[in-house]
């Protein structure tokens, strides 16, 4: 890569043996933007690229071109945003903590290649410490990826040393006051890992991100107390359990 060409970066195409962590959308702010794959059903990407959206939307992997109706599409159910991200600061400010975890309705598939995709989808790794400086600049294993472009449509490519992800870029080269503005992301490792535990745990939607839909209707079931008559026993309970 070139960091002293001012209108983009110089590099060659990926080939499908490389970068299947990397998923591309586009958002309802008609902002193109990358991402990487950290988990089956987890996408970390920019938070610019996804502050307010109200909707869900798809982000799609396992092609390296951005086409219709190329490679793998997934929805996305649940955003979480960076307690620290201010997007109020975006054209004034560099944003210390634009990142979002995006989760997605169904995990991609690591096993076997899906209908449409070039290439088997896998993920990045995540999470490591930071290496020290001398150690960074000996290793010739990084590479950036992403689409990129000399007119700057990059944000969400990411920085990828022996393997783990260790930056990510949050602003188009146009941008200002950024310009070509990097996340280390060795130091959210806590945010990362936090968040896909959480993630987890994810069951009902965000009030906005919901569509209308109907339940069906629970039945109740009754534990009574061993030992009462029959009289008692439809008056008093000790627990009361809703199932599905």
């Amino acid at each position: 890569m070139d960091f002293n060409n001012a209108a983009g970066f110089l590099g060659q195409k990926a080939d499908n043996n490389e970068a299947q962590f990397v998923v591309y959308y586009l958002s309802h702010a008609m902002v193109f933007c990358t991402g990487v794959i950290i988990e089956p059903h987890v996408v970390l990407t920019p938070a610019s690229c996804v502050f307010g959206e109200k909707y869900r939307f798809d982000v799609f992997a396992g092609s390296h071109m951005f086409l219709e109706k190329s490679g793998i599409s997934r929805t996305v159910n649940n955003l979480c945003i960076h307690q620290g991200y201010n997007h109020s600061l975006r054209w004034k400010d560099c944003q210390p903590d634009n990142l979002a975890l995006l989760i997605l309705s169904e995990q991609f598939s690591f096993h076997q290649p899906e209908e449409g995709a070039d290439y088997v989808v896998n993920k990045v790794r995540y999470g490591s410490a930071a290496p020290r400086v001398e150690t960074r600049h000996r290793d010739r294993s990084c590479r950036l990826y992403g689409w990129g472009s000399r007119r700057g449509d990059d944000i969400g490519s990411v920085v990828v040393c022996s393997g783990f992800v260790l930056g990510m870029m949050t602003s188009r080269l146009i941008d200002r006051p950024c310009g070509v503005g990097f996340l280390d992301l060795t130091k959210y490792a806590k945010f990362l890992t936090c968040g896909v535990d959480d993630s987890r745990d994810v069951i009902d939607h965000e009030a906005i991100m919901e569509f209308d839909y109907t339940t069906e209707p629970l039945m109740t079931l009754y534990t009574v107390s061993p030992g009462k008559d029959k009289k008692n026993s439809q008056n008093e309970t000790e627990e009361t359990t809703e199932v599905p």
